[in-house]
């Protein structure tokens, strides 16, 4: 197990996505800083091997309990001192496979560096406690010494909620209750019955059903943020009263220095953007590929069942799911050429650009 050895570390990083190396090992690791445990595609645990400590059942998986790689941020190596790794055969429930990435980078190995997450500049920065030199505007934060969960406030109608802060997904989240008060307050605000967009964020079908709302401004700190979708989630399913997650955070640079128990803002990129511009359909990730399990009315083209092949004649089979979605992004009115293969056919199919939420 490793301990930090280099002042400081630098790595690509973006929506989440960053590159380092677990052994010497290339390999993408989602940066989850609402996880608390670090976890391994089980194929990368065999093509490293990694010692077994043992096999536990997860409602019937497999899951095996491993020494943790030495993982490295540029020269700098991670603090795994007294962790354990877990090996999945099946990532897409963790949002592994939709993104491509090959392990969960949690809090409970981010809390022991001071970490800086750049989204606008492409670059994960990790060095020791209180090495970094600060800089943005703090937020309100509550930081959990031992899991190093965060928890921000926000304001939204007027009034403040606990969210936590979460790497790991593209879209931000609110549970049912605030959702439904939410919605009931405002039923002008616009809405989705599917998760789509920023909430088509694990390729499961599951988020053919997921509501999303859009709010017109959400206040972190000093920063209005405008046009911010949240996906729902059930009561307890998250920490507090929702997340704050990608589309959110690919924003700002967002500096944790959780020896100091604070969160440190500074935004990078403009809040224009509208990110549910795009080609109306849910996609999930099987063994075929990214099929559609649910598209918006009047999407007549495209159906349930089809596998999407391509986009404007750009292969999406080893894609992750992001850069899937960007592929479908445009502006509205504008029309897409998707490939899909359907009941053992491959056709070609022109579909508008609506905005859906």
């Amino acid at each position: 197990m490793a301990t930090v050895t280099e002042p400081t570390g630098n790595a690509f990083y973006r929506h989440g996505i960053a590159e380092l190396t677990a052994d010497g090992q290339p390999v993408r690791a989602l940066v989850d800083t609402a996880g608390t445990a670090l976890c391994l595609r089980q194929s990368l645990v065999d093509e490293l091997g990694l010692e077994i400590h043992e096999w536990l059942d997860d409602q019937g998986v497999p899951v095996s309990v491993v020494e943790p790689p030495e993982l490295r941020v540029g020269d700098a190596v991670l603090d795994t001192e007294g962790l354990v790794a877990y090996g999945f055969e099946d990532v897409r429930p963790l949002g592994l496979a939709a993104r491509r990435a090959d392990l969960l980078l949690p809090a409970t190995v981010l809390r022991r560096h001071h970490v800086v997450l750049d989204d606008p500049a492409g670059v994960l920065t990790v060095g020791p406690p209180a090495s970094l030199d600060r800089r943005g505007v703090a937020v309100p934060t509550m930081i959990d010494p031992d899991s190093g969960l965060i928890l921000t406030s926000v304001e939204v109608d007027g009034e403040a909620f606990d969210f936590v802060l979460d790497t790991a997904i593209t879209s931000s989240l609110a549970v049912d209750g605030l959702q439904r008060a939410w919605q009931g307050d405002h039923p002008e605000w616009p809405a989705s019955i599917s998760a789509v967009g920023p909430g088509n964020m694990v390729g499961l079908p599951l988020e053919a059903k997921v509501p999303m709302l859009r709010v017109p401004l959400v206040q972190w700190g000093p920063f209005q943020v405008p046009e911010v979708a949240f996906a729902w989630r059930g009561e307890g399913d998250v920490l507090g009263d929702g997340a704050l997650g990608g589309n959110v955070l690919k924003l700002f640079r967002v500096e944790l220095d959780y020896s100091a128990g604070s969160v440190l803002v500074e935004q990078g990129a403009p809040f224009a953007e509208h990110d549910a511009e795009l080609v109306g359909v849910v996609l999930a990730l099987g063994d075929d590929g990214y099929q559609v399990v649910a598209t918006v009315s009047g999407l007549d083209d495209v159906r349930p069942g089809d596998v999407l092949v391509a986009v404007g004649g750009n292969q999406v089979a080893d894609q992750a799911l992001p850069d899937v979605l960007d592929l479908l992004r445009g502006t509205p009115g504008d029309r897409k050429r998707l490939t899909v293969r359907r009941d053992g056919e491959t056709l070609d199919v022109d579909v508008p650009v609506l905005r859906l939420v």
